[in-house]
């Protein structure tokens, strides 16, 4: 970037942060799982050279390797993804902002929404396992009132199709009170999280499209590896959005030539498989150095997209600074 330009620091558009282990054990802990994190880089590497190599690999290796990878998400978990943890690699990475998006049952709402009031540069995401009978009828307007505005879905690990009449009444009350819907997109066959797998595709989601045309949609990921996909949905809409996490250069470069930069959305998933700031940071500084991103795409992509969404929706934002 030029030197004289005024990056305040990126807008994470999705991430994780997880409950401390519980009786002062997480704190006391803290240091050797930061000594870890520091000396086990082999996890984002393989997962983010995986994403840059997968089409040079036939199909069934590609779902074997989809098929083993808990074991490096679980192993990642066991040494980041605390609020403290987020600290620490938010400044290293300059992250100024972030959407944190809940995942029950280890990261509640309740959780979420507790972090957010704390720490002012964080907003929630709340999301609802519509499995579970407490949540058949969900009042998002008791959350609005709480300054909540974005809702996510995760078809593929809930196994609840698009058309399910439980978030189709979730989506009609967030229509109405100007939601951001954030959605997860892409088809990863991981057996011991994802219960549908193929309700990630994103194709999925055209009837959503026409049905909402008002709420804004993130599709998050992109579709992972079949990001080419999402051309079928850009006559159907300008209202949605798709996020760089787990995207390539050479994808995000496709991304922006087909949607236009003001629709793409900085996001790194963190901290799934670790690193996810460094890979996803670093990708879109590569493309800026080497002219295929403009400053002014780089910090629309990097938080002013982010940044004028949360507004839309009538979210005052924090001004936090790296």
């Amino acid at each position: 970037m030029s030197s004289n330009s005024e990056f305040s620091g990126f807008f994470d558009f999705h991430t994780h942060i997880f409950p401390e282990i519980p009786f002062g054990i997480g704190e006391k802990i803290h240091p050797a799982r930061r000594a870890l994190r520091k000396l086990s880089p082999l996890n984002p590497w393989m997962a983010n050279t995986y994403l840059d190599n997968f089409e040079l690999l036939p199909e069934s290796w590609q779902t074997r390797l989809e098929t083993i990878d808990i074991v490096p998400i679980a192993y990642q978990a066991l040494i980041e993804g605390t609020y403290r943890d987020y600290q620490e690699i938010a400044s290293e990475y300059k992250i100024s902002k972030s959407l944190v998006v809940a995942q029950p049952p280890v990261a509640k709402n309740d959780f979420v929404l507790s972090l957010c009031n704390e720490d002012q540069s964080l907003l929630p995401c709340l999301q609802f396992d519509l499995n579970e009978a407490d949540n058949h009828s969900v009042n998002l307007d008791e959350f609005h009132k709480l300054g909540v505005r974005c809702l996510k879905f995760h078809g593929a690990s809930s196994g609840i199709l698009p058309d399910d009449d439980r978030i189709l009444e979730l989506l009609e009350q967030a229509n109405d009170l100007s939601w951001i819907v954030l959605v997860h997109t892409g088809v990863l066959q991981i057996a011991a999280i994802f219960k549908r797998p193929e309700a990630g595709s994103i194709t999925l989601y055209k009837d959503w499209l026409i049905r909402f045309p008002n709420i804004d949609f993130v599709f998050a990921h992109a579709n992972i590896k079949h990001y080419q996909d999402v051309e079928s949905l850009l006559d159907l809409s300008e209202s949605f959005y798709v996020t760089t996490s787990w995207q390539t250069e050479s994808s995000i470069i496709w991304l922006k030539q087909r949607m236009g930069a003001d629709r793409l959305l900085f996001a790194s998933d963190w901290p799934t498989v670790g690193s996810n700031q460094h890979y996803a940071t670093e990708r879109l500084t590569n493309l800026l150095d080497e002219g295929f991103l403009t400053e002014d795409d780089f910090e629309k992509i990097s938080f002013r997209n982010a940044e004028s969404l949360m507004l839309k929706s009538s979210r005052e934002l924090p001004n936090r600074h790296c």
